[in-house]
């Protein structure tokens, strides 16, 4: 029998017209045992019971109902009758005993298994609906079981959860609107309140510590507005690069605005007092300006006269006093009392040692000049003044010129003719084998200077590009494996790179006493190291790294397109070969002055694993030869 059928026959059973049926049919009404049984039928229609029942009240009334026959007289046996209805009387107390255990004991029983398993049910439904979430569903149980079972503690405790849930969602939902509305302080009291109420609950935590970090985000802005009101700039740049720090997009223009300024300021006012210390604080502050400004001329102007300021003082402290006096002279030019008056007399001084150096190796009259322009600069000029009025007498005087005839002069011819290549190099340190001097950013040979932009999104790049590093490499510190790969002259090479960022840098030469109206060729070998690492170096390929040579008259600014005449960029497209292995790159050039600046520029547009460049073997050679 299935669970549904057992549990209709058991209905039957418990059921009052049952047990009246079974009455009437015992005392031989069959009439009304029919009607009660045909009752059943209708709501029992598959209880084999009431079937059986039915039908034998319907067998008895029907034999009632039949004709009566008058028998023949037949000799009664007493005995027999009283014994069979002895047994007749016996069992049929027995069927009446049983049918009482089964009305008053077995159907009872089974109609409050019925119910109780119907309570377990609801019972077992609210709670599940309950953990689910579903609080109307659970509910809905929770009440039905309450009707059958009055006062049910579960129920009850179900019923006042569902409560507490309900009150939890109503403050949750407040506070989200609260939230979304940017009413931050509200939002966070409703969602500690959640929180000491039910820990855990939903994503309360989350957004509670969103929301204390924005509120914390406006009091710090807030601290910096102040700071900025009262003039406390350096104060406020603190604050606002906090402010920055936490959320980017939190008032991004006014933020963007103020830092600007601010960075501006205080790297202005840094590089106006007699700080040296702070000059890599300015040099930093600047080109975060640049960054967020990178068309502005006063930013690219602090920004470059930092950046030179620095390399002189680099190459002052290594005593490379010619290229101290290049980067100085430029910072002087532009703004004399640069860092208090120091990048002047450090200048002054460079003048002085350059021309105690040209004195200690003979050369009296190049030390003479030094002495002369390190007294034209606005300093206490005792100690030029001293070498100078030292030397004077040991200088030769100049012979008075004879008068030549005058001569007409003849058709002018062609300086120069031919393109053969001469072997003269004329470039300083060509293979780096020499010295080198100290920056910030690491080691650049004697004779070289090194130039890059920091913090500064150029033409193509994926992010703003970062200083590299630069390092004079040595072939004995090489692993064996890559010397032969990486060294082309000598045991030294230049090697500038940046990891996981963008780079675009120059190294670049000051070349002096060319003939005007000669060509030139530059030469440049560069290894480009810009790779992916899969377990191993792999080439990123197409325009992930680019090579170009250029050349100007001295004085022009850097990346200015206009001033300085530059090749193409060579990259993956255009160059087979290019990446993990050196390439010559070569430039003809005309010379427009005698004093020119060659640069060899290199850029990495992608974060790569590396974005690195060696150099090594450079040259310079004359074109043609000198005409008769």
């Amino acid at each position: 029998m299935t669970v549904s059928g057992f549990a209709e026959q058991a209905g039957a059973e418990g059921d009052p017209r049952y047990r009246e049926g079974m009455a009437h049919l015992q005392a031989g009404e069959w009439e009304e045992a029919i009607e009660s049984f045909q009752a059943l039928r209708q709501e029992y229609p598959s209880d084999q019971e009431v079937a059986e029942a039915l039908e034998e009240a319907r067998f008895k009334a029907d034999l009632d109902a039949g004709p009566q026959v008058k028998g023949r007289r037949w000799a009664i046996r007493w005995r027999s009758l009283i014994v069979g209805a002895l047994v007749i009387l016996v069992l049929g107390g027995i069927g009446f005993a049983v049918t009482r255990v089964i009305t008053q004991q077995v159907l009872p029983m089974l109609a409050e298994t019925r119910a109780e398993q119907e309570r377990a049910q609801l019972l077992s439904e609210a709670q599940a609906l309950l953990e689910a979430g579903e609080l109307d569903a659970a509910q809905s149980r929770f009440a039905a079981l309450l009707e059958r079972v009055p006062g049910h503690p579960k129920a009850l405790e179900g019923l006042e959860q569902i409560a507490d849930m309900r009150l939890l969602d109503d403050l949750y939902q407040q506070a989200v609107a609260f939230q979304e509305e940017g009413n931050y302080v509200e939002a966070q009291k409703l969602y500690s309140e959640i929180l000491q109420d039910e820990p855990g609950y939903r994503d309360v935590s989350e957004r509670l510590e969103d929301v204390e970090g924005r509120l914390e985000i406006e009091d710090l802005f807030a601290q910096a507005e102040a700071a900025y009101e009262a003039g406390e700039y350096q104060e406020a740049l603190s604050l606002y690069q906090s402010v920055r720090d936490r959320n980017v997009s939190y008032e991004r223009e006014l933020i963007d605005e103020r830092l600007f300024e601010l960075y501006m300021r205080v790297g202005r006012q840094i590089v106006a007092a007699p700080q040296e210390d702070q000059l890599q604080r300015a040099l930093s502050y600047f080109a975060r300006a640049l960054s967020l400004r990178p068309a502005s001329p006063e930013a690219a102007l602090e920004h470059q006269l930092a950046i030179s300021c620095s390399e002189g003082f680099g190459a002052f402290s290594n005593e490379v006093w010619g290229t101290a006096i290049a980067r100085l002279q430029t910072v002087v030019d532009e703004r004399l009392d640069y860092l208090g008056g120091i990048a002047v007399q450090r200048l002054y001084l460079a003048y002085v040692y350059l021309g105690e150096q040209y004195e200690a190796a003979g050369n009296r009259q190049l030390a003479w000049e030094q002495y002369q322009r390190a007294m034209e600069l606005p300093v206490d000029r005792a100690l030029a003044e001293e070498r100078a009025t030292a030397l004077a007498p040991l200088l030769t005087p100049t012979p008075t010129p004879t008068p030549q005839p005058t001569r007409t002069p003849g058709p002018t011819p062609a300086p120069f003719r031919g393109n053969a290549v001469q072997d003269d190099n004329l470039l300083t340190n060509p293979s780096f084998e020499g010295e080198w001097y100290d920056i910030y950013t690491g080691q650049v040979p004697e004779g070289w200077r090194v130039l890059w932009l920091d913090g500064v999104d150029f033409p193509g790049s994926t992010a703003p590009g970062l200083a590299p590093e630069t390092i004079i490499g040595r072939k004995q510190r090489t692993p064996p494996e890559e010397q032969d790969i990486l060294f082309l002259d000598g045991s030294q090479h230049l090697k500038v790179f940046k990891g996981f960022a963008p780079m675009y840098a120059a190294v670049v030469q000051d070349v002096n006493g060319l003939d005007v109206g000669r060509r030139y060729r530059l030469v440049a070998n560069v290894f480009v190291d810009a790779y992916i690492w899969e377990g191993g170096k792999v080439e990123p390929g197409g325009e992930a790294a680019r090579v170009r040579l250029g050349a100007a008259p001295q004085g022009a600014a850097w990346r200015d397109e206009e001033a300085i005449n530059y090749t193409e960029w060579w990259d993956g497209t255009n160059r087979s070969n290019f990446f993990l292995q050196y390439s010559e790159f070569t430039y003809d050039f005309e010379a427009t002055q005698s004093d020119m600046t060659l640069y060899v520029e290199m850029a990495g547009i992608f974060g790569l694993n590396n974005n690195g460049f060696f150099l090594d073997d450079m040259a310079l050679h004359p074109l043609g030869t000198a005409s008769e």
